[in-house]
């Protein structure tokens, strides 16, 4: 999905989210959007997956999740 939105309005929407995350992704979160900057970011609801585990905190990597169940499922192609 893309959000192609005034950033002053991104800024005030993120700011809620990454409360459980370490302080340098929250700030990151919260930082105003520069003129055209893309950003890459997932926002999970924890209450649908029954998680207790950190939501906003994403490193960077693939997360793990209910996709990796349907990868391990998925036949292996050669």
């Amino acid at each position: 999905m893309a959000i192609i939105t005034h950033s002053g309005f991104l800024v005030h929407t993120l700011t809620p989210f990454g409360n459980d995350c370490h302080p340098s992704v929250k700030n990151e979160m919260g930082t105003r959007f520069a003129n055209c900057e893309l950003r890459s970011m997932v926002i999970v609801d924890r209450s649908m997956i029954g998680s207790d585990v950190s939501a906003t905190n994403y490193p960077g990597k693939i997360p793990s999740g209910l996709d990796r169940l349907a990868e391990e499922k998925a036949p292996i192609s050669i």
